[in-house]
């Protein structure tokens, strides 16, 4: 929630631009993504340029500069213009961008591969209760006729898209942009945090949070590896997930920059009554990841389930509240087993996201800050007495929450 800084070009020579892949080869060595064994090259220089004038003439400069326009983000009003080469970057900069340029920032997904156990292939004899979703629960489960057969606050998920998979064929799925699929072709991590948040309630596989769900989704990492995106990617996909309804927009990414441009995306969404959850990191450090740690995001970390907090877990002052995050067992692709055990907070942050969606749909009345607040509130409390920077609030918890907002809503 609060910058460390912001990744700033000084544009008279941009000298002072820290390339993409530079940022991108750091946060790979530092461990934090072992789900991921490679990254995709992207030697292209992103920036956003602030829309003082007229966007079509930043358009025609752009292109005339050898670079083009990637994505107009209205709620920033800045455009995004990418570049092959310094050269062409430093061009444009003297057409009278110098003062308007901040450089784009990497992002990664924050999940972990490494575990000690091991489902792929794994074949159920019947469902499965996932033990993270038992915990949120409180340990008693919904009956089936609990849920509401309508949505009317949508959720948008903001990751790999979603695979094929017989235990996600009861949801109705829309890709947010409607312009682009959500179908996954590369890795399995946005099909494992959907299986948390709606697996199908059907004596197959696992079960979701919300089992059934129509939800949104929005693909912007790809590939085999998935390796990472840009900040730009996803304000653009946050804006697609709120133009087209929706009201809960969740993403298990992150990364160690900030960006002043990003943070006032999710700024603005917040104000329109967005209730915006990202996963806290899994550097095991006391620093910020992005867009957790601003201040409209909130800040999910991870637990096992001893809840103890997670060894890989992000803490600092801006964590809100923590989540099954250790060997996670939800689905996958069919080319990697169609279920798998997975940890990272990105696997805490479905949970966190799942509940919410449940709530604010059995109880459409209330708004995203009651929503919030019925989170925190009711947390179970772990670690330090009250707030802390591991735990945030505490521990999600379903039932507690249910009964806060049945009597405020």
């Amino acid at each position: 929630m609060r910058a460390i800084y912001t990744l700033t070009c000084i544009l008279i020579a941009l000298k002072n631009c820290l390339p993409a892949n530079a940022v991108v080869d750091s946060f790979m060595a530092s461990g934090e993504s072992e789900y991921f064994s490679s990254q995709s090259a992207k030697t292209q220089l992103r920036f956003f340029v602030e829309n003082k004038g007229d966007k079509t003439k930043t358009k025609s400069d752009a292109i005339a500069s050898g670079g083009k326009v990637v994505h107009e983000l209205d709620t920033v009003g800045k455009t995004v213009v990418e570049f092959g080469n310094l050269t062409d970057a430093s061009h444009f900069s003297s057409l009278g961008y110098s003062g308007e340029m901040n450089g784009d920032t990497p992002r990664f997904l924050m999940a972990r591969r490494k575990t000690s156990l091991q489902a792929r292939g794994l074949q159920f004899n019947g469902q499965i209760v996932p033990t993270g979703i038992q915990m949120v629960f409180q340990n008693t489960m919904p009956n089936s006729s609990y849920y509401p057969s309508t949505t009317v606050h949508p959720i948008c998920i903001i990751d790999s898209g979603v695979a094929p998979h017989p235990d996600l064929q009861d949801a109705s799925v829309a890709a947010a942009d409607s312009s682009t699929s959500y179908i996954s072709n590369g890795c399995s991590h946005g099909t494992h945090v959907s299986g948390t948040i709606y697996a199908d309630n059907n004596d197959v596989g696992v079960v979701g949070i919300f089992p059934g769900a129509s939800i949104m989704s929005m693909k912007v990492f790809d590939g085999s590896s998935c390796s990472w995106t840009y900040s730009s990617d996803i304000i653009a996909a946050a804006e697609a997930c709120v133009a087209s309804g929706a009201k809960i927009v969740t993403m298990s990414l992150g990364g160690q920059v900030s960006s002043s441009t990003e943070e006032a995306a999710f700024s603005s969404l917040k104000d329109q009554g967005i209730l915006v959850i990202a996963a806290a990191g899994n550097t095991g450090a006391n620093q910020y990841l992005y867009p957790a740690a601003y201040s409209s995001v909130v800040s999910v970390a991870a637990v096992d389930d001893s809840y103890n907090l997670a060894s890989f877990s992000t803490y600092n002052d801006q964590v809100d509240i923590a989540a099954p995050g250790v060997n996670v067992l939800s689905t996958v692709s069919a080319s990697d087993g169609y279920y798998e055990y997975l940890s990272g907070t990105s696997m805490a942050t479905p949970h966190v996201s799942g509940i919410a969606f449940l709530l604010w749909n059995k109880y459409p009345s209330c708004t995203s800050d009651q929503i919030l607040e019925a989170l925190l509130s009711t947390a179970k409390d772990l670690g330090a007495s009250g707030t802390d920077n591991n735990f945030g609030a505490g521990f999600v918890q379903y039932w507690s929450a249910e009964k806060y907002l049945s009597s405020i809503c």
